[in-house]
């Protein structure tokens, strides 16, 4: 896609494959067909004319839109929004919301309860490892000479890690 600007109004021309950039009005179409898969959800590749079809949809055929591919044809247009003030920039800014909403009784629950859990494992795993530590376990069968530290507190550290895989609930993180 080329974009020529011309005083205060942006031109475009698109060929096979470009990506539009921007929400471009047709102006001249030469069998242009684009994919607005992006936009419909819909694989089918639409026709663009110069003028817009009657009982348009929520698309008009005389505009390319910022995303969709080119599939067949050239064309010139004019540009008409970028950024956010495209179609697709709407729809981002639709799904990216107000912020955050305030959380209600059962997540404030949640949250706690898994504060809460997260807490206990954590002090259960270093009991365990520092208990292991000073007590010179190194498991069953010992994987390591009872001379070697440095393997030791590997070894304790991998046994608290799996502790708290197998101590923390998988399904808390969903809540």
């Amino acid at each position: 896609m080329t974009i020529f600007e011309k005083g205060s109004i942006a031109r475009a021309k698109v060929n096979l494959g470009d990506m539009v950039p921007a929400d471009v009005r047709v102006l001249e179409a030469v069998d242009l067909q684009t994919n607005e898969a992006a936009l419909t959800g819909e694989p089918t590749e639409v026709n663009k004319t110069v003028e817009p079809k009657e009982g348009e949809t929520a698309f008009p055929t005389n505009m390319l839109y910022k995303l969709t591919c080119v599939v067949s044809g050239s064309g010139k247009g004019q540009v008409t929004t970028t950024g956010m003030h495209t179609e697709v920039g709407l729809i981002a800014k639709r799904l990216k919301g107000t912020g955050s909403k305030p959380l209600c009784p059962l997540q404030k629950t949640v949250n706690s309860l898994g504060r809460l859990i997260g807490i206990g494992c954590g002090c259960m795993i270093v009991f365990r490892m520092v208990s292991s530590h000073l007590m010179g376990y190194s498991g069953f069968p010992p994987k390591c000479p009872p001379e070697d530290d440095a393997c030791a507190n590997l070894d304790n550290m991998v046994r608290g890690l799996l502790m708290a895989v197998t101590l923390i609930p998988h399904g808390l993180p969903l809540l």
